[in-house]
């Protein structure tokens, strides 16, 4: 996939977290996960595409 920003190409990835993903207009503390680089998946995962030059992540979600 290609930036929509910088035109460059995009890698393939994944985000992630243990009990879900989600947004809100404000910022909210949220603890920390000492099994952050573990070696199994986490919980919850979605398809994300990182352009490291513009350091943007793109996702889908439904």
């Amino acid at each position: 996939m290609q930036c929509p920003y910088c035109g460059n190409e995009m890698e393939k990835g994944y985000l992630q977290s243990r009990d879900g993903i989600g947004w809100g207009k404000k910022e909210v503390f949220v603890k920390a996960l000492s099994e952050l680089f573990a070696e199994k998946p986490l919980g919850k995962a979605v398809e994300a595409y990182n352009c490291r030059q513009c350091k943007k992540l793109l996702i889908e979600y439904d």
